[in-house]
């Protein structure tokens, strides 16, 4: 399934809301010692802006032609990964949560107390007493199968998207395909430039 921009997209609903922006691993935004020596020429705050598309929209480019054989490889990813029972299993977990109002209320509450709780943080607010509450909000949440089931299938696939992003972006940086032990450098998934 393409998403708007012709990548791949998880499977949405009309009646569900939108789900939150999925954080892709992107090229990692920093030199590394074992670079590819293109890498070498990029410099400054151009590499944030490379490894998050910015300069492409900015200037309205498209990177790829609709029939590069790049994205034609991309979508039989895609439709790999629809066909394949790790995402069907997980998509009919979140479906079921779209289907049970009080599990999406006792997760919205959730939410709303996180968000809360983080501005606290923040405003060095924090106590004790709250995150007591928020491990015992979550700890209901795990109790319900079907939010627990949700949890984890969400989970689940940020982790496919996160672990294909991880292998594009590493070969990209390397300048050919990273063996394993590369990929699991304990750097964050997220794409961000404070990793190492």
């Amino acid at each position: 399934m393409a998403g708007p921009e012709g990548g791949c997209a998880l499977r949405t609903h009309p009646a569900r809301p939108p789900r939150p922006a999925i954080p892709s691993s992107g090229i990692a935004c920093h030199r590394p010692a074992t670079a590819h020596p293109a890498w070498n020429r990029l410099r400054g705050p151009l590499i944030p802006r490379l490894c998050s598309g910015e300069l492409a929209r900015q200037f309205g480019m498209e990177i790829l032609s609709p029939n590069s054989a790049i994205l034609d490889k991309t979508r039989e990813l895609c439709t790999l990964i629809l066909q394949s029972g790790e995402y069907r299993e997980n998509v009919s977990k979140i479906d079921a949560f779209f289907s049970d109002k009080a599990a999406q209320s006792a997760y919205r509450h959730f939410s709303k107390l996180g968000e809360s709780l983080h501005q606290k943080q923040h405003a060095g607010e924090l106590t004790q007493a709250d995150i007591d509450g928020y491990d015992k909000e979550m700890a209901a949440l795990r109790e319900n199968p079907v939010t627990a089931a949700f949890m984890d299938a969400e989970e689940t696939l940020n982790g496919i998207v996160s672990q294909v992003s991880k292998l594009v972006g590493k070969t990209l940086e390397l300048g050919r395909i990273p063996e394993p032990e590369e990929l699991s450098d304990g750097c964050c998934n997220s794409g961000g430039c404070g990793c190492h």
